[in-house]
């Protein structure tokens, strides 16, 4: 092998550099075809295992949203009713939900008489709930309606955008896993997209639900009976005569109640102090009558 001075000319050092660096071309010529002929490389497999942004890396702020999609609004409602029948309106809330479309969620009744309480939960469509709060006030006195309002509309945002951006991640992984030729490659593929897929499962799950909710707004209708009068009015000769009668018997029964009562003490009192009383009164005749004159 030939050493080259490199205090040569000028020229000799240019023709070395100029070797040097054919012979690097000619080197990652021969290794990129190298890994060609292998199958897929790690740079072919690293675009896909990118996390999948969310709707804040996208750069959607609330302002931005706004003027994209529709507002998404969560309204809920609560109303407190005293009503003369319970059971009655129980079955009204249940006729007006089916009218507007709605559904029962749950229905409870507890207590009985004046403390007769019903609370039931329902569903209605969001644009009929102001329609169906006034059908259910008509159905008694009103003690109380609260109606609230939730906007989620960063969050439908935020969630779309992360679905379509796991769609297409999962999309690039099908393509990946067709054009896999070693095992490798395709263990951490799968393994990749089932990941994905779990995740992407929860999402539109997460987003389903919140859109049943801006959907079907929720109404909770408390329901009590109404107190009874506490005026006070005379009852009048008939039932004060049957008032007396009452009375009277009750006495009746309380002395002969009484009176059997006292029955076993004074057979007690016949038998033994009786007798008793009459020896000891004769006793004391017959003391006084044998004492000695003076």
């Amino acid at each position: 092998m030939r050493l080259v001075d490199l205090k040569g000319s000028p020229r000799s050092i240019v023709r070395l550099s100029s070797g040097l660096a054919v012979a690097a071309v000619a080197m990652m010529v021969l290794a990129a075809c190298g890994s060609s002929s292998d199958g897929m490389t790690s740079a072919e497999v690293a675009p896909m295992m990118e996390p999948a942004v969310s709707g804040a890396d996208m750069g959607m702020t609330t302002g931005a949203v706004s003027t994209k999609v529709d507002r998404q609004i969560v309204r809920t409602a609560y109303l407190s009713l005293r009503v003369s029948d319970v059971n009655g309106a129980v079955n009204s809330v249940i006729a007006a939900t089916t009218a507007q479309g709605g559904l029962v969620v749950s229905e409870d009744i507890s207590g009985q008489g004046d403390s007769l309480y019903a609370n039931v939960t329902t569903q209605v469509p969001a644009d009929e709930l102001e329609k169906y709060l006034e059908s259910l006030k008509a159905l008694g006195t009103v003690d109380s309606v609260n109606v609230s309002s939730q906007d989620v509309t960063t969050q439908v945002v935020d969630l779309d955008a992360r679905v379509a951006a796991l769609n297409a991640s999962i999309d690039r992984l099908d393509q990946l896993l067709a054009q896999a030729t070693n095992v490798t490659d395709l263990i951490t593929i799968e393994t990749e997209r089932t990941t994905r897929q779990a995740e992407l499962d929860s999402l539109v799950a997460q987003r389903k639900a919140l859109g049943e909710q801006v959907a079907m707004s929720t109404v909770t209708v408390g329901i009590s009976a109404l107190a009874g009068s506490t005026e006070w009015s005379p009852p009048g000769f008939i039932p004060g005569l049957q008032t007396g009668w009452s009375a009277l018997i009750s006495l009746t029964n309380l002395l002969i109640t009484v009176a059997g009562f006292l029955v076993p003490f004074a057979v007690v009192i016949a038998i033994i102090v009786v007798p008793l009383v009459w020896w000891l009164v004769r006793r004391g005749r017959r003391k006084k009558g044998a004492a000695p004159t003076p």
